[in-house]
């Protein structure tokens, strides 16, 4: 009722909640009412830290009662003390927030774990975290005047309590609270210093060092300050350490001072032996070595006489030489703080020996600022942003930082402590941070873990899946592609102070933590079932694997992966399966009987080439023998033949040595066609073909082969018509099918039989036929007659080698033509061979005009060829190169009349010789050991004073491209063997007479030039008339024109020759008299007679001025040698020849 005492202060009831001892607390608009059920009276709390306007209340567990009073914030009431309604003024208070938006408070709760909830008209809601914490900021000194100090540096007191070092004073802390305070400003120069290091002694004097302005000591007995006079007044201090034997070391920005017995001196010698004399760290260590640590030179260490024992600086042991603080643990080992990690030296006598703590241990800021050490033995540094604990069993760090109520930053260097109470306190101008230590050891487990969201994302679209799902399965589509799982403690006080580690069974079973965060995503999850779990530990605490939430998920396979599906797979697979094994063993099969015919097949190839080989080796042996004997025919042949035309031979012996000439004959024809069959054989044979007369070859053959068995008793006809059929074709080739045709006709035709050898044409095609009415073959043998080295068995069986008719085939196919055989045993055998008259062989070799002019001789070898001589009537020499002695000898022998012989056995002895005597021509053998035929002929032909010798090479090669080769060397002839002596000699006259020949033209078409300054036609000698030498003909040619740009010099003699040739007067006299067949001065006379004719023919000059123009200066001398030379005198021969 209005005006009761008694009753509700308000009807407009906001609240009402029940206390722990039944008590009813009634919240309304105007104040906040408890009701006693025993007395059943309401009484209103009456208090200035209550507001009127009570919009909600809270029970908690602890005896209190929480009250949002709107504007008023809100009020925490402790039940206890209520006692009919009378509460003492302790029991209401107001509940610290730090944030004006609670001001207007409608709503209020506490949960479960201590938090405070508080709703705001129009803020939201506000946190209150109000469980204990192990980290607390001290509150801000305030100083007599109402001014908040900065603090900077602190130390422990002996008596409890901690000692801070603000920017105007001195502060005692102790039970939470700011128990002293002294001010600065008497001791100071002025208004305020900052406090760099603090240290109190064993008599409880606190001793200062300020920044620039020197140590000040605080007696605590007597309250008062006193400032130690160094001489440097204005100094930065940095350390202190307590000595030994009394007094105190001070560490400033210029080396070490010591203060005792109320002096102060400056270490010299000590200061000299650092670095850096900026000192910041001062220990001293069980052996009695003074460590000294510096900003920049690194931590020196001096004995106790001053001796440096060891610098530890960036390089040399620690990551860095700026030094933040020395400390000396309780193991009596060293820690250094740097600008780059912590490290630790655990046997001071092994300085070296150093450990090093940095961001790869855990910490986050490797700036290190000051160490110490709690009463557990566990090392705490602080660093520019945060604290952090080393755990020395795991080797890494805790890092707290302003998540978990430590100071935002701003540590100082050196400033850490620990007090008695067993509080860890690191300095900072936004706050001193205090640790508890053993509230941090207490083996407190965090809050159960939640999974509070979990979705999907497939095709960029996101899908939440239910929470809690009834059967406790999350189920996911198959084609998620990525997962996420969000969670979180219960309490949320502990968020930022937790952290967290999970683990995917059924992707991987290792526990992964996520550094706070409280979601984690997989992607691209197989088809399957997982178990997600994921637990949390408070920061610094060891793992807690009691309490652990699991979830199940399933990702669902596609249907193409479902069990169903699987059923079919297997079906289908094991039907393939059968299939492919069916297939397998038919193939199996198949190849093993390829396998089984490859191997016969290889077999059959194996033998084919053995006797390949075989056939191979055989003819290599043939043919090699074959070669050997054309050398010793060369020996039998040419003797005989000699010896056989002799006239002084009688007649009886004449008949024997042509027997014996024509066996020779035979068997060179049979070595010849060996080689022949081993060219074609090899692919060796190139055909060499000329368009002629293809009736005359055959017939001219088959005269030969008459000739050659006229002592046969089997008649030969010749059928071959008297008309002209040119055609292209190979005359040795056709000559060589012929002849093995008909050898074979004449050896298996019986005497009496007939051989007839015919020709035949139409438009296109000519037909050469062999017939003979002989034993014949059998229809057995016929597919094989033409297999090299095949011989039918019978009684008719003749001698020989089995290739003659395998050489025939292959000769007509060389020709593109044809080679037919009809035989009937007892009847006879006919050979036709068939050519085209229309094939020119573009592929083949064409006989050229130039290969007949080397090949023939222009001298009949009937005639006898003169004996060479010189104008001295010496005989012309030549040199016989022959490494065979017999063919040497030989050569000597027939030639030894006519020449005057030399003779060497191999190129490089020719080559000597000729270099000592150069002779008038060479005959030489190709193959010979140390230098050959072809490098001798090659070296007299690039030599002016040997070019112009001729050279005959003598050898058994007789292809086209072994003649060839010769002749691009430079020979001049190319004989092959065997020969005969008349066959060389005839060569030898034909070389010097049409060597004369070509320099006659060369001279003639000189002087015409000289004349007329063009070169007439019919004084040219073309390019392939001319077989010169290129350096014989270059001689010929300068000699002209020398001779022709000195014709009116009379006194013109062979030393201006000589001199401007650059050749000595014999060389000079034999390579004119070679080339020319006269001498120098004659030849040098024709041509002035040559060119005095051309004048005298011009009719523009008489016969005076021609003869001085032309170097004769004796009129009668002139007309005497023109006479010889033309057979009239120059008048005569200028009337006769005028143009």
């Amino acid at each position: 009722k209005k005006g009761d005492a008694e009753s509700l202060p308000s009807d407009n009831v906001r609240e009402i909640v029940c206390d722990q001892a039944g008590n009813v607390w009634v919240g309304t608009d105007n104040g906040l009412a408890i009701f006693n059920p025993l007395s059943r009276k309401f009484h209103k709390i009456e208090s200035p830290l209550l507001g009127d306007n009570i919009y909600s209340l809270s029970a908690t567990a602890d005896g209190r009662i929480l009250a949002a009073c709107n504007l008023d914030g809100i009020s925490v009431i402790d039940t206890h003390d209520a006692e009919h309604g009378n509460l003492a003024p302790t029991s209401i208070s107001k509940l610290e927030i730090g944030n004006a938006a609670c001001n207007a408070a409608r709503t209020v709760l506490k949960d479960a774990y201590g938090n405070v909830w508080i709703g705001s008209y129009g803020t939201g809601i506000t946190f209150v975290n109000q469980r204990p914490t192990a980290f607390d900021v001290l509150p801000a000194i305030i100083d007599g005047k109402g001014n908040t100090s900065r603090v900077y540096g602190i130390t422990a007191c002996q008596n409890g309590g901690l000692w801070l070092g603000s920017d105007n004073g001195l502060s005692l802390y102790r039970d939470s609270k700011v128990v002293g305070h002294w001010q600065f400003a008497n001791v100071l120069h002025r208004a305020s210093a900052f406090v760099y290091v603090m240290h109190e002694d064993h008599e409880g004097n606190v001793w200062i060092g300020l920044d620039d302005e020197g140590v000040i000591v605080f007696d605590s007995h007597k309250q008062s300050f006193r400032r130690i006079d160094i001489p440097a007044r204005k100094l930065d201090i940095h350390a202190f350490m307590e000595m030994p034997g009394g007094g105190m070391m001070i560490g400033s920005e210029v080396g070490a001072y010591l203060y005792k017995d109320g002096k102060v001196s400056f270490l010299r010698h000590l200061t000299a032996q650092l670095a850096s004399p900026t000192i910041y760290g001062l220990v001293t260590d069980h052996l009695g070595r003074l460590w000294i640590g510096t900003d920049g030179g690194g931590v020196t260490i001096l004995t106790k006489t001053g001796k440096r024992v060891a610098v530890l600086k960036e390089g040399k042991g620690l990551p860095s030489s700026r030094v933040s603080q020395l400390f000396m643990a309780k193991d009596k080992s060293v820690w250094i703080a740097t600008d780059k990690g912590v490290c630790h030296v655990p046997d001071v006598a092994k300085p070296h020996d150093i450990e090093f703590f940095g961001n790869a241990q855990g910490l986050t800021d490797s700036y290190v600022m000051a160490v110490t050490q709690d009463i557990y033995g566990q090392i705490w540094v602080s660093t520019f942003t945060n604290i952090a604990c080393l755990d020395m069993a795991s080797r890494t760090f805790a890092v707290y930082d302003f998540n978990v109520g430590v100071t935002a930053g701003g540590f100082v260097e050196g400033s850490a402590a620990l007090t008695t109470d067993g509080y860890v306190y690191f300095g900072s101008p936004k706050g001193v941070c205090s640790v508890n230590a053993q509230y941090l050891r207490m083996q407190r487990r965090a809050s159960r873990v939640y999974v509070v969201g979990c979705e999907t994302v497939a095709s960029d679209t996101r899908h939440l899946v239910p929470l809690f799902p009834e059967d406790g399965v999350y189920r996911l589509p198959h084609d998620a592609s990525t997962i996420r799982v969000a969670f979180s403690v219960a309490d949320y006080g502990e968020r930022g102070k937790v952290e967290y580690a999970y683990c995917m069974e059924g992707l991987d079973d290792k526990w992964v933590f996520t550094d706070g965060d409280e979601e984690v995503a997989f992607r691209n999850l197989s088809p399957g079932k997982y178990t997600f779990k994921v637990k949390a530990n408070y920061i610094g605490g060891k793992p807690d694997d009691g309490n652990v939430t699991k979830i199940e998920i399933v990702v669902s396979p596609p249907w193409w992966a479902t069990w169903w599906m699987m059923i079919v797979y297997v079906v289908a697979i094991a039907a393939i399966a059968f299939e492919i094994a069916r297939i397998y063993k038919r193939r199996l099969k198949l190849v093993n009987a390829l396998k089984l015919r490859d191997a016969t097949l290889a077999m059959e190839r194996e033998n084919r080439q053995k006797d390949k080989e075989m056939g191979e080796n055989r003819l290599r042996f043939f043919t090699n023998i074959a070669h050997e004997l054309r050398t010793p025919l060369t020996l039998v042949i040419g003797p005989v033949d000699d010896l056989r035309n002799s006239a002084d031979m009688p007649k009886a012996y004449k008949q024997k040595l042509g027997i014996i000439y024509q066996n020779a004959v035979r068997l060179l024809g049979q070595i010849n066609r060996l080689m022949e069959f081993r060219k074609t054989e090899t692919g060796n044979y190139t055909l060499c073909v000329s368009k002629d007369d293809i009736c005359a070859t055959v017939r001219n053959v088959g005269l030969r082969f008459v000739e050659s068995q006229a002592n046969s008793k089997v008649k030969l006809s010749i059928k071959v018509p008297n008309e002209c059929i040119n055609i292209y074709f190979d005359k040795e080739a056709i000559a060589h099918i012929i002849e093995n045709l008909m050898s074979n006709a004449f050896k298996y035709t019986p005497a009496g039989g007939q051989v007839c050898l015919a020709l035949t044409a139409d438009s296109s095609y000519v037909n050469i036929s062999v017939a003979d009415n002989g034993h014949g073959i059998s229809k057995e043998a016929l597919p094989h007659i033409f297999d090299r080295y095949y011989q039918e068995n019978g009684k008719h069986q003749a001698s020989g080698t089995g290739i003659g008719l395998a050489l025939v085939k292959s000769l007509v196919k060389l020709h593109e033509g044809t080679v037919d055989v009809e035989s009937e045993l007892g009847k006879g055998t006919t050979f036709v061979v068939r050519l085209s008259r229309a094939n020119i062989y573009p592929e083949a070799m064409h006989k050229t005009d130039e290969t007949e002019k080397h090949d023939t001789p222009t001298v009949s070898l009937d005639s006898e060829p003169s004996d060479e001589e010189h104008e001295n009537g010496e005989k012309a020499s030549l040199l016989v190169v022959e490494d065979n002695e017999d063919i040497r000898n030989y050569i000597v022998d027939e030639l030894g009349d006519s020449f005057r012989v030399l003779a060497a056995k191999n190129g490089l002895e020719a080559w000597n010789i000729i270099q000592g005597s150069v002779p008038d021509i060479v005959v030489s053998d190709i193959m010979m050991p140390e230098m050959d035929g072809m490098e001798l002929c090659r070296r007299m032909k690039g030599d002016i004073n040997t070019s112009h010798v001729p050279v005959i090479l003598l050898t058994a090669k007789d292809t086209i491209d072994d003649k060839e080769e010769g002749y691009r060397c430079g020979a001049d002839s190319y004989i092959t063997k065997p020969f005969s002596a008349k066959m060389l000699k005839a060569r030898i006259e034909n070389l010097q007479e049409s060597r004369r020949r070509m320099v006659r033209n060369i001279v003639a078409g000189n002087i015409a030039i000289a004349n007329n300054g063009t070169r007439q036609e019919k004084n040219t000698t073309t390019e392939k008339e001319d077989n010169l030498t290129d350096i014989d003909r270059k001689f010929i040619s300068d000699f002209t024109r020398l001779a022709t740009e000195n014709m009116s010099d009379s006194e013109l003699d062979m030393a201006f020759f000589t001199e401007h040739l650059n050749m000595s007067y014999s060389s000079f006299y034999r390579k004119v008299k070679a080339l020319c067949g006269v001498t120098p001065v004659d030849f040098l006379r024709q041509i002035r007679l040559k060119h005095s004719a051309e004048l005298l023919g011009t009719g523009n000059h008489n016969v005076t001025e021609v003869a001085q123009m032309c170097g004769f200066d004796n009129m009668g001398h002139f007309r005497k040698c023109f006479k010889a030379e033309y057979g009239v005198a120059p008048s005569e021969y200028m009337r006769k020849n005028r143009n």
